[in-house]
């Protein structure tokens, strides 16, 4: 299946000339750079929660066959905690940012790991395969985090950007961003002239 247009953009971010000439770009243009950055972040937050409560899962098992306990009775009231559990940071991000339904970013194979598919075997796997798992969801989910750090770091540069333009520009600087915020909303032509 091919790759869906946000997760190309993910990689467009990711790159390493991402923000080269970023100087140069209007404050609409570093403000729409910013605001992309901040939907994948929230979609990469998503992503790796998901592979974190399917790994707690995974080892949830793992603990309960080590410990004898043959029911699954202990695995499903621990699904169901895992699925309640979500961070205050995450509900703080989906105010935020809105993040498309999961079908929309999980189109590659290696994003099975944090599909419902997933929980639905685990019981039926034996202990190398269970092992297998766990070690492919761990590994997933710290490359999702690396990819989410250097995310944020583009961010954070996004925004030290703009703020640096708030100090520089003054009244001045400030007129030309809500002039611009408001030409982009009302989708009105080019958003560098008030830069000039």
């Amino acid at each position: 299946m091919s790759d869906t247009p946000q997760r190309r953009r993910l990689d467009r971010i990711l790159q390493e000339d991402y923000l080269e000439g970023m100087e140069d770009w209007s404050a609409a243009e570093v403000r729409a750079a910013r605001d992309e950055c901040r939907a994948e972040e929230a979609q990469l937050s998503y992503l790796r929660r998901l592979l974190q409560a399917r790994l707690d899962l995974v080892r949830a098992e793992q603990r309960r066959r080590r410990e004898g306990d043959g029911s699954t009775e202990a695995l499903s009231e621990r699904l169901a905690t895992l699925l309640a559990d979500a961070p205050p940071a995450s509900r703080r991000e989906a105010r935020a940012v809105s993040v498309d339904p999961p079908a929309t970013h999980m189109r590659r194979a290696e994003d099975r790991l944090a599909s419902d598919a997933t929980l639905a075997r685990v019981p039926d796997l034996d202990e190398d395969a269970l092992a297998r798992l766990a070690s492919e969801l761990a590994d997933r989910e710290q490359e999702i985090s690396r990819r989410r750090r250097a995310l944020l770091d583009r961010l954070d540069r996004l925004q030290e950007e703009l703020v640096a333009r708030y100090r520089d520009g003054g009244t001045a600087a400030v007129d030309a961003i809500v002039a611009d915020a408001v030409r982009a909303h009302l989708g009105g032509g080019s958003e560098g002239d008030a830069e000039a």
